[in-house]
């Protein structure tokens, strides 16, 4: 018999976490790894490697001869050469603490019983986050981030404020319409949803996921919306109740006034939800809508992880 060649193979799906040695590459990992283990789907864990280092913001050679410049630029060539391998040599040292939490992931979940993580590999890649997230994208389910790089860590922990956005997630979120898994914690099994609802194609396509998942199945789920006008918040958050009664998800709603992004933060501590879900901005404007917006209040202030979908 022969079989027909001419249908297209989907493309395997990963959770793809993105480290890199801020304080929350540990908890990127892990949040990781339980989503995939929840999902079931292979788990990659990433390292990129940007721009070499040059030194070629200064001109030495205004007061040097020929053969001193030859000189220097030898000296700096090999300078750069020494500092590079350093850069990659300390990925790879990143990467090997992520594979030895991902060994004992599954040795643990061998011990209680549970399914492991089907796949996991550990990568290192160079260029930009942004051109590697644009190569894989394909290839990406969810996508697991910091809300801290390193550089942005640094600014917290200057500012001792707010949570600060690192620029890599503006980009990330920007580029990939796959949900983005914002983590600001360190790991802590979640036992408990807020699905912030409204009516944008983010918000549904959240509450699609939600009814979808299997994971969503054994997590209590709290359904809120925000609204000043109570009569049309009162038929959406109906909308909602009939998806998630016919998915079979427990849950209960609450259809709160206020501000947004306070009554949703407020409710969250007040129930001590331990993962947001939300619908990020529409296309448009990025940067206005990403830091004008109840997203990014949200990612401002909230406490907990946050899963944002387009």
């Amino acid at each position: 018999m022969t079989h027909s060649h001419s249908a297209q193979t989907e493309p395997k799906k990963w959770i793809m976490a993105c480290i890199d040695d801020s304080s929350l590459s540990n908890a990127v990992v892990d949040y990781a790894a339980w989503l995939a283990q929840a999902f079931g789907q292979p788990l990659e864990v990433l390292h990129t490697l940007e721009h070499p280092i040059q030194h070629n913001s200064h001109n030495h050679s205004g007061n040097l001869t020929p053969n001193q410049q030859e000189w220097l630029t030898k000296s700096l060539s090999e300078e750069d050469q020494v500092l590079n391998k350093q850069r990659i040599q300390h990925g790879k040292d990143i990467l090997a603490n992520a594979q030895l939490r991902l060994t004992d992931f599954q040795q643990q979940a061998t011990q209680q019983g549970l399914n492991g993580l089907v796949e996991y590999v550990t990568k290192q890649r160079h260029g930009t986050l942004t051109d590697t997230l644009t190569d894989l994208q394909d290839n990406i389910k969810v996508l697991v981030l910091g809300m801290n790089g390193t550089q942005s860590q640094t600014i917290k922990d200057a500012n001792k404020s707010a949570n600060t956005i690192g620029s890599q997630i503006e980009a990330a979120i920007k580029l990939l319409h796959k949900p983005v898994l914002i983590v600001n914690q360190m790991f802590s099994t979640p036992n408990s949803i807020m699905l912030a609802f409204n009516d944008t194609p983010g918000a549904h396509l959240a509450l699609e996921m939600i009814c979808a998942s299997p994971l969503c199945k054994t997590l209590k789920v709290h359904a809120v919306h925000v609204t000043d006008n109570l009569q049309k918040g009162q038929i959406l958050i109906e909308q909602a109740r009939q998806k998630l009664t016919t998915a079979g998800v427990t849950f209960q709603t609450a259809l709160l006034q206020g501000q947004a992004h306070t009554a949703l933060l407020d409710y969250q501590q007040q129930h001590n939800l331990d993962l947001t879900v939300m619908g990020a901005f529409n296309h448009g404007k990025l940067h206005t809508l990403l830091f004008g917006s109840v997203t990014a209040k949200m990612l401002q202030h909230t406490q907990k992880p946050l899963l944002l979908l387009r």
